[in-house]
């Protein structure tokens, strides 16, 4: 059987399937090749082969056209993924199953590709609305984190019995064979840290509202240090001006990433005292060990029975900039009253156990393709 990977996005897509695609791989008479759009993804590739103790990866860079390079250039990259799946159709239409992370490969039927079955590995285990969830459904399998999500796919009719497996996500394989260490050299230092993450989308991010209240916060008290650390796609589509402009907040206490692997290999959410954010997915992963949180309503939105929101239940929300900082310096006071539903949500958003979810999800297509 002979099985492509499909990494259409940055970098990070790959902590999302690489693991998954080693264990399929070490199936008799299974060949996997890893198609990525990114350069930067194929030393990330090698990287999580080595810390997996698995064989160096097949990869392959996607072929591109001149007007796809163009467009590149300019950081218009979700175009870039249709021209280049369409660029690419004819060659991925000759393997047996077709992986991806994301839902923009469920186009690839439209595009002429209707020889493999096309499989998708969801690699969020948030609560928020996706605008292009429906195409969860040209795909011919899915691979689910958890309960929570398993039974809203079902309630929306976007998987159907047997055309779904629920595994848990194979990212969380991969930054627990990392063995991250605790990030040294931030800051001058022994301070417990608070990684603040914001969502990468203008309309959902906190960033514009509380950045500058955080700012002033952390260089006002002498309790935490600040990681600002958003969603790596924060950064791809400025032409450098949304780093130029954070890069500013640099502070002692305050230490601003807009690049460094720690963005998308959890070493952020592994070691952090206190997670701040709005409505990330990352907030998951940042539970499995039970932590404090504080969430932003940027919006104003009204979250309390909106399951959209499940994940403020998991921590206080505040409303308005001033409120921040006092609610972090109570976050660990408190966070008794929340540790219970906390440990609950996970196992229902990453399932139980949350590692091996790579050999699950390996097996579970082993399956499905006979």
């Amino acid at each position: 059987m002979n099985v492509a990977f499909l990494y259409i996005a940055e970098p990070y897509q790959c902590y999302h399937g690489a693991s998954l695609a080693l264990a399929l791989g070490a199936y008799a008479g299974v060949h996997v090749v890893n198609y990525y759009n990114f350069p930067e993804t194929r030393e990330h590739l090698k990287r999580i082969g080595r810390v997996m103790g698995a064989p160096e990866p097949d990869m392959k860079f996607l072929e591109r056209s001149f007007p796809i390079k163009m467009h590149e250039a300019a950081k218009r990259l979700d175009r870039v993924k249709l021209m280049l799946l369409r660029q690419n159709a004819e060659e991925l239409n000759q393997y047996d199953a077709i992986v991806a992370t994301e839902y923009t490969a469920g186009f690839l039927r439209k595009l002429g590709v209707t020889r493999p079955k096309l499989i998708l590995v969801l690699h969020g285990a948030g609560d928020r609305l996706v605008d292009d969830e429906a195409l969860m459904r040209e795909f011919d399998f899915t691979l689910l984190p958890g309960p929570k999500v398993e039974q809203y796919s079902l309630q929306k009719n976007l998987v159907r019995p047997g055309h779904y497996a629920t595994v848990g996500l194979p990212r969380m394989d991969v930054c627990a064979a990392m063995q991250q260490d605790t990030p040294e050299g931030l800051f001058s230092n022994p301070r417990p840290f608070v990684l603040y993450n914001a969502h990468c989308k203008r309309k959902l991010s906190s960033l514009p509202r509380f950045m500058p209240a955080l700012f002033k916060g952390f260089k006002g008290q002498s309790r935490y240090n600040l990681v600002v650390a958003p969603h790596i796609k924060t950064f791809h589509k400025s032409l450098g001006m949304k780093t130029r402009f954070m890069k500013r907040y640099n502070a002692p206490t305050i230490h601003v990433d807009t690049q460094s692997d720690r963005l998308i290999d959890m070493t952020y959410t592994a070691h952090a005292d206190i997670y701040v954010g709005d409505v990330s997915s990352q907030v998951y992963e940042f539970l499995v060990k039970p932590r404090p949180c504080v969430f932003l309503n940027t919006t104003g939105v009204e979250w309390r029975n909106n399951p959209h929101f499940l994940h403020w239940n998991l921590g206080e929300v505040v409303d308005r900039p001033e409120e921040v900082m006092p609610a972090i310096m109570r976050a660990q006071e408190v966070h008794s009253r929340y540790r219970p539903l906390q440990e609950k949500l996970v196992k229902d958003s990453l399932g139980d156990p949350v590692l091996g979810a790579s050999k699950r999800g390996a097996a579970a297509i082993i399956r499905f393709m006979k």
